[in-house]
């Protein structure tokens, strides 16, 4: 995988930072979650109509955590691995050219 990635122009970082942000945004992510969720009982006429409501909120922020995630894909990432696969394939194209 090293060597795909560096004919692609990208950099390979530590795991171990990667993990890392993983965590971080998994915990701030439920956070945000329970955040969320726990305001959605006020006024709940039953404990059971209090915990469907939480569910069906902290269910609907996570839809929209993923959907702002997807967004933020399409826009950092898709663009720079398009870029650099551009950028591989013209190096590619040129050393071909040369050699022959």
């Amino acid at each position: 995988m090293g060597d795909r990635c560096a004919r692609l122009g990208l950099v390979v970082g530590p795991s171990g930072l990667v993990n890392s942000f993983h965590q971080v945004g998994m915990a701030l992510g439920l956070g945000i979650l329970v955040a969320v969720s726990a305001g959605a009982d006020a006024g709940a006429p039953s404990a059971t109509v209090a915990v469907t409501r939480e569910v069906a909120t902290a269910f609907t922020g996570g839809s929209v955590l993923l959907g702002l995630c997807l967004v933020a894909t399409l826009v950092l990432i898709v663009p720079a691995v398009a870029a650099a696969r551009r950028a591989a394939s013209g190096t590619i194209a040129s050393d071909t050219k040369e050699s022959s």
